[in-house]
């Protein structure tokens, strides 16, 4: 008798689970329709799709938000610090995702500009304090030269940045212009999710 009343409460709690995971079915709905949207996203960037507000309209106004919302997330994961000029295409394409999930919203174009302007002042402003590193190598890096044609009677021509000390200062001009520009890329990004109400 024992047994068969454990296995009565085993089956009771097992309803239980069940029907408590399909209340939280809508839960998971939701996030399903927002993984479709991650993906729908991934292939606005891969360029396998294009008109994103039309491609939007066929889904049901239900789930309209949360394809939208799975979309901005994977367009503001791919807006990035650029690694060296021309290496932006991928976070001009996420902005161009933005304002057509937006209609062009005057708000969002305003965000992404701001977002632009902010990738475009990062890459000058690395350039720039890499030219006034290098510059401040160069004068010791003319002085090994000197040093080493006066030992082996050979001329040779150093850059500054095989200078040992150039890569120690560098990294930490990088890190210093990454930490600012991120913070403020970051600011921006908390804009688009309020706008869109992420």
């Amino acid at each position: 008798m024992a047994e068969i009343k454990s296995t009565l409460q085993k089956v009771m709690e097992k309803l239980a689970e069940m029907d408590a995971a399909s209340d939280g079915g809508d839960e998971f709905d939701s996030e399903e329709k927002i993984k479709d949207g991650m993906r729908l996203g991934a292939r606005f960037l891969r360029g396998e799709v294009s008109g994103l507000d039309q491609v939007l309209d066929d889904y049901s106004e239900a789930d309209r938000p949360l394809i939208m919302k799975g979309v901005a997330r994977t367009m503001l994961r791919n807006i990035v610090l650029p690694r060296e000029a021309g290496k932006q295409k991928e976070s001009e394409m996420a902005m161009q995702g933005l304002l057509e999930i937006s209609r062009g919203s005057s708000r969002m174009v305003d965000v992404c500009t701001d977002m632009k302007q902010n990738l475009d002042r990062y890459l000058d402003n690395k350039e720039q304090y890499r030219k006034q590193l290098e510059a401040a190598f160069l004068s010791q890096m003319e002085m090994m030269e000197g040093s080493v044609a006066q030992q082996t009677g050979m001329s040779i021509k150093l850059e500054p940045s095989q200078h040992p000390k150039f890569q120690e200062e560098w990294m930490k001009v990088v890190t210093g212009l990454n930490d600012q520009y991120s913070n403020v890329l970051e600011q921006q990004k908390a804009m688009v999710e309020q706008f869109l109400i992420l």
